[in-house]
């Protein structure tokens, strides 16, 4: 009876005991409680920058379907140089449900403990409110940081957060990815990866050399002129608070035209990536670390087949106060003449395209693309095939024919420049193709009370090389007030060969 009772004493003792995962963290050994402790995982290769930040948070990257949050905690506890090189790793822990990442630089070893060894918190400076408490080992004169997680971070948008998280990521099938499709436009500024949903778009023009205006600040860099009207263009990078646009040759260099009633303006971007289609299901709620603007963030949109990218709200920047007031006074100061013009004329019936090079400028009715993808290395060739037909490429679950249009317009062979050619993909006979091309130019919005169709007699040899997949050739002025030529391909006789 007596080895019972010492028996049964020491299973109570085990049961009382606490573990923990201690972890080192630049100079400072913390612990965590391993029931909150998920997995700990390599540092990500790829993750998405997000704007309006806190130091603290590097990115965001998807973890079997959930957006994770990563946290700098050498930048949080203020341990010196934060710098992350690559080789740390990060500990998924839950935080009243919700998932987020820790950075550290190497694990250390698991604690058995005792309540009794858990001391009281005397937190240095920069680290308040981010401990619970210190262990104190005897055994080796130790004393440990405990991370207290729950109060680690304060994170807007958690309830979306931890429905999402708890949705598994194969729970969208296929057909409702397709029924829910939308498309937005994926740009980058500085770092960061961002897009707008492509109705918000009213066009997107190459960087020409930018006015002075008379409104010019850190916002506002300067206007352009646009087919009579004054636009000023807003440096993206300052509006969410980043370095700034700072002088660049960078050539794929556009600038996205958003207009809404009464107000006209520009974002330069650095690049226009791509057009991605999106459905509900893949937008993920991200975690915001500010109040500050965090309207303008809509979600993040995220896909196995592609890098997660920023949904940002175009109907949110064009109300912002200061940007309101900036093209109101470019109106007032520069388009009053333009307005009265324009009040009595025919109503605008606007026409979209997406322009491309295939050598020459060529352009499809941005409503006919179904997506607009980089060019893959993954393209599985398909012996005894067409001439046309470069391969096969696999994209979520839909096998893509892939046609060369330089060899279907008998265009002189290049080798392709990977990082500048991209893939229009539209359906035939409800089969999806892809049509390779040189590089994505523009989205061309034409008011088409004012587009010449050339006719004929100047357009011979194209209609001679091209034949029936030359829908027409159209005129119209761009920015710069100089005549522009687009050869708009007629898509459905394209289709009919596939």
């Amino acid at each position: 009876m007596d080895n019972l009772k010492i028996s049964d004493d020491i299973v109570e003792a085990v049961s009382e005991r606490l573990i923990f995962g201690s972890f080192v963290v630049g100079r400072l050994e913390v612990a965590v409680d391993v029931a909150l402790v998920q997995e700990v995982v390599n540092y990500p290769e790829t993750f998405t920058k997000m704007p309006l930040s806190s130091s603290c948070l590097e990115g965001i990257f998807s973890l079997r379907g959930a957006i994770i949050p990563i946290l700098n905690l050498k930048s949080l506890l203020g341990l010196g140089n934060s710098e992350i090189i690559g080789s740390e790793k990060i500990a998924i822990v839950d935080c009243d449900g919700a998932k987020i990442g820790l950075v550290f630089d190497s694990t250390s070893e698991i604690l058995r403990i005792n309540q009794s060894d858990i001391l009281s918190s005397n937190p240095s400076k920069g680290q308040e409110g981010y401990m619970s408490g210190c262990i104190k080992l005897d055994q080796d004169s130790r004393i440990l940081n405990i991370l207290d997680i729950k109060s680690l971070v304060s994170i807007a948008n958690l309830n979306d957060i931890l429905t999402k998280q708890k949705i598994s990521s194969g729970i969208l099938t296929h057909k409702e990815f397709q029924r829910n499709l939308k498309k937005c436009i994926v740009f980058t500024v500085g770092s960061l990866k961002l897009s707008f949903e492509i109705n918000g778009i009213n066009e997107v023009i190459k960087v020409s050399e930018l006015k002075g205006s008379h409104i010019q600040c850190e916002l506002c860099l300067g206007m352009v002129e646009l087919r009579g009207l004054v636009i000023p263009i807003i440096d993206v990078n300052n509006l969410l608070e980043g370095e700034g646009y700072s002088e660049s040759s960078i050539e794929n260099q556009r600038i996205i035209i958003l207009k809404s009633e009464g107000v006209s303006l520009g974002l330069l971007v650095d690049s226009v990536q791509n057009i991605q289609p999106f459905s509900d299901g893949d937008l993920l709620p991200i975690p915001i670390l500010r109040e500050k603007h965090k309207e303008i963030f809509v979600g993040c949109i995220s896909s196995e087949s592609s890098e997660d990218v920023i949904l940002i709200n175009h109907e949110t920047i064009l109300a912002h106060n200061e940007i309101v007031e900036i093209s109101k006074g470019h109106d007032l100061i520069y388009n009053k003449d333009y307005k009265d013009v324009n009040s009595v004329r025919k109503k605008v019936i606007n026409q979209s395209f997406i322009s491309f090079r295939i050598n020459d400028l060529y352009g499809l009715e941005i409503s006919e693309i179904k997506e607009i993808i980089n060019y893959s290395e993954d393209i599985i060739p398909s012996p005894g095939s067409s001439p046309l037909i470069k391969g096969m490429l696999n994209l979520r679950g839909d096998v893509i024919t892939i046609v060369d249009a330089r060899e279907m317009f008998s265009i002189d062979r290049i080798d392709l420049d990977f990082q500048k050619s991209k893939i229009l993909i539209f359906e035939a006979k409800s089969k999806l193709v892809g049509l390779v091309v040189d590089s994505l130019e523009s989205i061309i919005t034409i008011d088409i009370n004012s587009k010449l169709v050339l006719p004929s007699i100047v357009t011979r040899d194209l209609e001679k090389r091209l034949g029936d997949d030359l829908k027409e050739v159209i005129s119209f002025k761009k920015n710069d007030d100089l005549d522009t030529v687009l050869t708009i391909l007629n898509l459905e006789n394209i289709a009919l060969r596939f």
